[in-house]
């Protein structure tokens, strides 16, 4: 082990990985042996077979009935992060949320996905209506952003909800012009729409009616927070076939937590596929975490 040592500070890092690996071999520092033999991975720029051998850390751990240590989590996030690694830096953060639920894990969780993907307005809603859920909202652009994908001209009742909460956390101020509008337009709108709902949900019913309708009145009802009522709608939608699948499911299985539904919400949203499934892979693990 210490002849690894003075192998990796001569960043000399094929003899410094032999001197750990045979370390390990003799059962001596295993745990600071794998982490500097990570190290060495990528210090060499293989971070394939640095998370390799994070991962067989993980699965050992894992393998035995404990929790992955928090360290080594973060360790593999970090690598996969720093390197553009989309996919493994999701599957640690999906890893963390697991198993050290919190603010800070779930805020990071969110802002992998917001930094790696390229969002549409709708798909970046109901990413941060997770950060929502999951009291993860920690910074003004998060309320902001929220604001703006949701449009109060379309979810006027959410729209006045979050800047309130924007306001009340110290994130947002009332004064800001932005912030402002969002405020008087949503409340000015949202009474409108509530009068509105029994009509929209009867159109989105009849005969003929498309799956882009049976979704809008879903999205009006979960406007309000009425998950199932929109659960009903979006499960509509999903029987036309003009439907945006990954769309309904997400919402369906978004609908089913807000109703407190979360085995068929983990169900629905295990369903979902293409750009959409990392976000749906993340309300899966929090709709699991409810339950629990």
């Amino acid at each position: 082990y210490v002849a690894g040592q003075l192998a990796f500070n001569s960043q000399d890092w094929a003899s410094a990985r032999a001197r750990f690996e045979k370390a390990i071999e003799l059962g001596y520092e295993v745990e600071q042996a794998r982490a500097l033999i990570a190290r060495t991975y990528s210090e060499e720029g293989d971070f394939t077979a640095a998370l390799q051998t994070v991962n067989d850390q993980i699965n050992e751990q894992i393998a035995v009935g404990g929790a992955p240590d928090e360290t080594l989590l973060k360790r593999g996030l970090t690598t996969a992060y720093n390197n553009d690694l989309f996919e493994d830096a999701t599957n640690y953060s999906l890893m963390l949320v697991k198993y050290y639920p919190s603010a800070t894990t779930w805020a990071d969780a969110v802002a992998i996905q917001r930094n790696f993907g390229q969002w549409s307005d709708a798909e970046m809603l109901d990413l941060l209506r997770l950060a929502r859920a999951a009291n993860a909202m920690r910074e003004a652009r998060d309320y902001t952003d929220y604001i703006d994908a949701a449009n109060f001209r379309r979810l006027p009742a959410e729209v006045a909800a979050v800047t309130a909460e924007g306001i009340s956390s110290g994130k947002l101020k009332s004064s800001d012009t932005f912030v402002a509008e969002a405020q008087r337009e949503s409340q000015s709108r949202t009474a409108g729409l509530k009068a509105d709902l029994g009509a929209l949900e009867s159109d989105a019913k009849a005969s003929g009616a498309s799956a882009s309708l049976a979704v809008a009145a879903g999205d009006a009802y979960l406007n309000f927070d009425n998950g199932a009522k929109a659960a009903e709608l979006y499960e509509l939608a999903l029987t036309r076939p003009d439907v945006d699948r990954s769309l309904a499911l997400t919402r369906l299985g978004i609908a089913q937590v807000k109703a407190g539904d979360y085995a068929a919400a983990q169900e629905t949203l295990g369903k979902v596929q293409g750009q959409r499934a990392s976000i749906a892979k993340l309300w899966a693990a929090y709709a699991k975490q409810q339950a629990g």
